[in-house]
């Protein structure tokens, strides 16, 4: 397996990123200009996000892509990460929200991002009434500012996450409509660009949640994904005509796990580190040890590449630019696997991960 790094200075979510700020007048990264039609155009733009259908899953399950062009994601490739990056215009290591699970110094726990609460926790945004999302990362919403500009912003997203902290970080005061299913969804977003916003962003979540479930080449991930990219290509084809300019885009794709690593009752391992290891299973995040914990890493489990702290390969994963939170979130290694294996620490109970597909690294 090779690595394949975000290449942040032609076509990837950061630059999708900051043509999306562009389009919407907010200032962005002025080197990263490579979607002129999108920056250019005079129509009201559309952006939907099917989370979790990367390109070669689109290869594989035989999608039309013959008109969209590759463009890689942010590392980590998962999705709390790569949606900062996406509606901030910010690189990974300026906004800080590096994983889905990363400790905090200043609020000293892990905390689940998506949730914004504890990792050995259960409940939502419990760590709100300590401080706001936002502030406690390196954020600044482009969608927040095109609101305060007078903007007509829509954004569509399952029920299930409507008023989590995370999303309004994300989101700010843009106007929110949710959906139950996945029929709703479409019925939402075709009403919605009849409405004349100015920017219609359309979240999607339910490839990645097969994927995760079933594994990227089960029946209900090829289902879901044929049935939910026909259904966008439809809805985009009945408002071409001069109405809207439409993106689609994934936020990473899924690889099938060979195996299933946990790391709970490994005490050599927890007797190096000074918390235990969090991140994503295909990007461990080590806070403590040392080159000892480094070491021990690639030679206890092999197959493995460790990226260290400050090291120019890291930045080549994150982002050449560091925002003011970086330290405080920033664990010594990152451990990448270079095979199918993905790494887990249970913190909330003792049940085995039950996970079949899992973002790539």
């Amino acid at each position: 397996m090779s690595f394949v790094y975000p290449d942040y200075r032609s076509r990837s979510i950061y630059t999708l990123a900051n043509s999306i700020a562009r389009k919407l007048r907010i200032d962005a990264d002025v080197s990263t200009r490579v979607l002129g039609e999108v920056e250019d155009t005079d129509l009201p733009l559309s952006l939907v996000l099917v989370d979790g259908l990367g390109w070669e899953m689109c290869e594989a399950y035989g999608l039309d892509i013959s008109s969209a062009e590759r463009f890689t994601t942010v590392f980590p490739s998962t999705t709390s990460n790569v949606l900062a990056t996406l509606f901030s215009a910010r690189y990974p290591s300026e906004h800080g929200i590096i994983g889905y699970t990363l400790y905090s110094k200043r609020l000293g726990v892990v905390v689940n991002t998506l949730e914004y609460t504890a990792a050995q926790g259960f409940g939502r945004d419990m760590l709100a009434k300590v401080e706001p999302m936002a502030s406690m990362f390196y954020f600044r919403s482009t969608v927040k500012s095109a609101c305060d500009m007078g903007k007509r912003v829509l954004i569509i997203q399952p029920s299930n996450i409507w008023q989590s902290e995370y999303s309004r970080m994300l989101y700010g005061t843009a106007e929110i409509q949710t959906y139950k299913t996945v029929f709703d969804a479409f019925q939402v977003y075709r009403n919605a660009l009849e409405k004349g916003y100015d920017f219609v962003h359309l979240y999607i979540p339910y490839v990645d949640q097969m994927a995760h479930a079933y594994g990227p080449s089960s029946d209900p991930t090829v289902e879901s994904a044929r049935y939910i990219f026909s259904r966008v290509l439809s809805v985009f084809e009945q408002f071409r005509g001069g109405r809207w300019r439409f993106l689609l885009t994934a936020d990473h794709g899924h690889i099938e796990l060979s195996e299933r690593v946990v790391m709970n009752d490994n005490q050599d391992l927890m007797g190096l580190l000074n918390c235990p290891p969090y991140g994503d299973p295909r990007a461990v995040m080590i806070r403590g040890g040392g080159q000892d914990a480094a070491r021990y890493f690639e030679e206890r489990y092999g197959n493995m590449q460790v990226f260290a702290k400050n090291s120019e390969e890291l930045k080549g994963l994150m982002g050449p630019s560091k925002g003011p939170r970086l330290d405080d979130v920033m664990p010594d290694f990152i451990a990448v696997p270079t095979d199918n294996r993905g790494y887990f620490y249970n913190f909330r109970n003792s049940n085995p991960p039950t996970m079949v597909g899992s973002h790539s690294g």
